[in-house]
């Protein structure tokens, strides 16, 4: 049902497009001369690509992805390693620094980008100049929407396979408690509550579950337009590539907390895990490609370059607000367990990641 709606929207912004261009509408009104605005968005050709640097881009982006996200997976699998203080407190750390990286990700990064495409003076049409603004918004609120639903249609669906498999739970953990000849007194209530607490810890794996791979998801999504971009760049390629590089190790890190911390086997977790770091390679692969027809200030390229990086915010705000930062803030019973210093550290990790990726948008 979500499909045919958002292809009607898509449509729609392409027909007001060039409905507008027809009327001879065009971004006088906020750019000025609309001839001279278009004159500047001709293809522009090529003069100095280095195919080297980019295709090394693609091993170097993949390597930190995988030093990211596997390191993480890893280390909070692997049981002695998980017992060990040190490595849970430092995980717990880079895990939270990660999480502001991607809600900064979303906020400074995407939409502002978003919002940069919508008020291209090469943007032509009637809708686009009257109300470009208003598009990252409504598109980035659309997709946000759009995950809410299809996360709540696959809670629904576990909650239920739990709640059926449960349904005869009680009287089998009821008949296994009173058989123990040390355990004469247990009353019947003892026995329910402790199935009832047996079926909140599903509820919570069944929640982790669905929530990590519509992190990952979204997360995936977005890491292909980067990888684009990148492939496409020249002049900017040596900034932007370590701000991705710096964004997808600790966006990694982030993710592969997520997922170690799931019921999967440890091969599914690094099936998982694989899955991150192969997605920003091929939209670098994509980009090379493409790289000599493709008009980063033609009306398509614009349209399509700021209806992704839109969906990418929304997707990444409602991941890191609900997958992440109430999941592992808000709603978190370890979290509230903590010493108030180590929450303040926790704390101060997150803030750190916001800080350090809004910084790093200054260059890219």
């Amino acid at each position: 049902m979500m499909k045919p709606i958002l292809l009607v929207f898509v449509v729609s912004l392409l027909v007001s497009s060039a409905a507008g261009q027809a009327a001879g509408q065009g971004p006088q009104g906020s750019f000025g001369n609309s001839s001279d605005a278009v004159s500047g968005c001709d293809l522009q050709a090529i003069t100095e690509y280095n195919m080297g640097l980019h295709i090394g881009g693609v091993f170097i982006v993949f390597i930190i992805s995988c030093l990211g996200i596997l390191s993480a997976i890893v280390l909070g699998s692997i049981k002695r390693l998980r017992n060990n203080n040190y490595i849970v407190g430092g995980l717990q750390l880079l895990k939270f620094f990660g999480c502001g990286v991607v809600v900064a990700t979303a906020w400074v990064h995407m939409l502002a980008d978003a919002f940069s495409q919508f008020l291209n003076p090469c943007l032509q049409g009637y809708t686009f100049v009257n109300w470009g603004a208003n598009f990252p918004g409504w598109i980035a609120l659309f997709s946000a929407l759009i995950v809410q639903i299809i996360e709540y249609f696959a809670m629904s669906k576990q909650y239920a396979i739990i709640d059926q498999r449960g349904e005869t739970t009680p009287n089998s953990e009821m008949k296994v408690v009173t058989n123990d000849p040390n355990n004469h007194n247990v009353s019947l209530e003892e026995a329910v509550g402790h199935s009832h607490a047996l079926v909140h810890d599903e509820y919570e794996a069944a929640a982790l579950t669905v929530g990590t791979v519509m992190l990952e998801l979204g997360i995936i999504f977005h890491s292909v337009i980067i990888g684009l971009t990148l492939g496409i760049v020249t002049d900017e390629w040596h900034t932007l590539i370590v701000a991705i590089c710096f964004h997808q190790l600790f966006e990694g890190m982030a993710l592969g907390s997520r997922i170690a911390a799931t019921h999967f086997s440890f091969l599914t977790k690094l099936g998982m895990g694989l899955a991150y770091p192969i997605t920003t390679p091929i939209g670098i692969a994509i980009g090379i490609s493409v790289r000599f027809t493709y008009n980063s200030n033609s009306q398509t390229a614009i349209l399509v370059q700021g209806i992704f990086d839109s969906i990418s915010a929304g997707i990444l705000v409602y991941n890191g607000y609900v997958e992440l930062v109430a999941v592992e803030m808000n709603h978190n019973r370890n979290f509230h367990k903590h010493s108030n210093t180590w929450k303040l550290y926790l704390y101060v990790a997150f803030t750190l990641g916001l800080a350090s990726m809004s910084i790093v948008g200054l260059w890219a």
